[in-house]
């Protein structure tokens, strides 16, 4: 951390799993499913409410397989990270984009705030405090993750995915890094652009597909990490930040 007389340090954080509990788009598109939205509910028929309830349990259960199924062909190898990252908004194509605009910043600002890591989010405080460059670097959607800086009450930059438009509708595409490689090429630029030092940059992740991220800063932390993030911090010895505190490793 950045400290009196000290060039600014680069602080990165990785958005789902590691600043909150669990994936925000999917948070996310189940609550586009329950405003009726999606395609579970907006056939115009007259059905009655409990039908209607039927009918978003059922789309809400088939988010939640097709999620799975998309993280298990990642797994094995069967989709590659971009695919999986770009399938999970498939059905937002056709969509009026301000529509999803107000809902995005509204779903933000409040449900997500209850998501948040109180660990994560007071270690994020901290690199603010010491005048740090905070940076939070997702594949997940930018306007799902910029309302937050409010709720957290810290300034932060934010690189994340933007959902694509083509005459003014929505296309069920983003662009933006949608790998752990281009989240990894995305910090070094920006890190380049401001005159950050690497060996001095801290990188906060928890899933291994962000390891390209986390190999290419001085300090990097695993948070809250899954089994093979946890396998690979301790080949590394990187510290693992979970239950409030951080961990050192090695």
């Amino acid at each position: 951390m950045s400290g009196p007389g000290d060039t600014v340090t680069l602080a990165v954080f990785d958005f789902d799993g590691t600043l909150i509990e669990g994936d925000a788009g999917v948070h996310f598109a189940r609550h586009m499913i329950q405003k009726g939205y999606l395609d579970a509910i907006t056939d115009g028929s007259i059905a009655s409410r409990a039908w209607q309830l039927t009918r978003m349990n059922w789309a809400t259960a088939r988010l939640l397989f097709d999620h799975a199924r998309l993280h298990l062909g990642y797994e094995r190898g069967d989709i590659d990270r971009r695919q999986m990252v770009q399938s999970a908004y498939a059905n937002f194509d056709g969509l009026d984009p301000a529509t999803v605009a107000d809902e995005m910043d509204r779903f933000a600002r409040d449900k997500l705030p209850a998501k948040l890591r109180p660990n994560v989010v007071d270690r994020l405080g901290q690199h603010a405090a010491e005048g740090d460059h905070v940076l939070v670097l997702s594949t997940g959607l930018h306007d799902l993750i910029w309302p937050l800086r409010e709720e957290t009450g810290h300034a932060f930059e934010v690189v994340a995915c933007h959902l694509k438009q083509r005459e003014g509708e929505l296309t069920g595409q983003v662009t933006g890094p949608t790998t752990g490689a281009e989240k990894a090429t995305r910090l070094v630029a920006v890190a380049r652009r401001s005159g950050h030092d690497l060996d001095e940059a801290y990188a906060y992740a928890d899933h291994e597909t962000d390891a390209d991220m986390l190999e290419v800063v001085g300090n990097p932390v695993a948070v809250h990490p899954t089994d093979e993030m946890r396998r690979r911090a301790r080949e590394e010895g990187w510290p693992i930040l979970e239950r409030g505190r951080l961990e050192p490793n090695g």
